[in-house]
């Protein structure tokens, strides 16, 4: 609440001396960088400065977040019960016992609310993100959006606005260039597949997909050297992705009444579509995302191996009747 007020106040200030928001003062300026020029005795607009409440209640959020993310399990990875590796096994339990931990819960989706307003201030008055804190952000995100997932997997109570805030905010995240990269860096490949994995769990839950048009099958790889699980994560995040694109290319609109979204509550359609082409952006999984769904249809199995290995198969002999296709 304070951010957002704090920012409301910005506004209103930068409006009354006849400026956009965007020209407010950020929070590290000088007082010499905004005095009026003396040459020439004119005066030059100055930048409104940032409203107190939202000065005092940014840092503030950062020195709770990053206090709340050291309590969060570390090193992150993909929430696997069924694991065969004792450590996945292990941060499972653990991440198990904070997400039915109802004051942690509670603490969580008030830290993300707030981190969404966060991001929507800075945005909005084009103010620098504290980089510092960006992997807290990240954990933190993630975590609040794997609670959502885990709750419609055990049918826990979740309520709307904690759904929203989770989206919301990893939808802001993947909007802004710097944090875009962090999430979809290579040494952050378990957080980009479990985002991946959340939505793509939420959308089913909705049962959004059709019963007479089931999404498309990416081809699976045969097995293949040197394969491990943090391999077939990244392999299932591609397969995944290419499921989710290949949605919102049927169905462009979000408001068509025949839209994939249909049947999940209105408001999280728009953050929902946003955080689906956000993920689709990130490098690790473009290429998959960027195909064209017919090579799929047709059986195209690409390889990550460093030769290239994949054969594409003969077209269709009624594929090339067509007389269409051969102008």
């Amino acid at each position: 609440e304070c951010i957002s007020l704090g920012l409301a106040r910005t506004q209103v200030g930068a409006s009354e001396h006849g400026q956009t928001p965007s020209s407010a003062q950020p929070p590290n300026a000088t007082p010499s960088s905004t005095a009026p020029s003396s040459s020439g005795g004119e005066h030059p607009s100055q930048a409104t400065p940032l409203d107190a409440l939202l000065k005092a209640s940014m840092p503030t959020l950062i020195t709770h977040l990053k206090a709340f993310a050291a309590l969060v399990p570390r090193p992150h990875q993909i929430l696997e019960p069924a694991s065969e590796s004792q450590e996945a096994r292990d941060y499972y339990s653990k991440m198990m016992e904070c997400f039915q931990d109802a004051l942690w819960c509670n603490q969580l989706d008030d830290i993300i609310w707030a981190l969404s307003r966060y991001f929507v201030a800075c945005r909005t008055l084009k103010l620098d993100l504290d980089m510092e804190a960006s992997e807290s952000m990240m954990s933190l995100t993630i975590s609040a959006l794997e609670l959502v997932s885990w709750s419609i997997s055990e049918g826990k109570p979740i309520s709307s606005a904690q759904a929203l805030h989770s989206i919301e905010c990893i939808a802001e995240i993947l909007q802004h260039p710097e944090l875009s990269i962090v999430i979809g860096g290579s040494d952050h490949v378990t957080w980009f597949c479990s985002a991946i994995g959340c939505i793509h769990h939420i959308i089913q839950a909705g049962k959004v997909w059709k019963e007479e048009h089931e999404p498309f099958t990416v081809p699976k790889l045969q097995e293949m050297p040197g394969s491990n699980s943090r391999f077939d994560h990244q392999l299932q995040a591609c397969h995944r992705i290419s499921e989710l694109v290949e949605l919102l290319n049927e169905n462009p609109s979000p408001k068509d009444e025949q839209a994939y979204l249909t049947k999940t509550s209105q408001f999280l359609r728009e953050p929902i579509r946003r955080v689906m082409v956000g993920l689709a952006r990130l490098p690790l999984v473009n290429g998959f995302a960027r195909t064209p769904p017919l090579l799929w249809k047709m059986g195209w199995c690409p390889s990550p191996l460093e030769r290239a290995q994949t054969n594409l198969p003969p077209i269709p002999l009624e594929f090339l009747k067509e007389k269409p296709v051969l102008r």
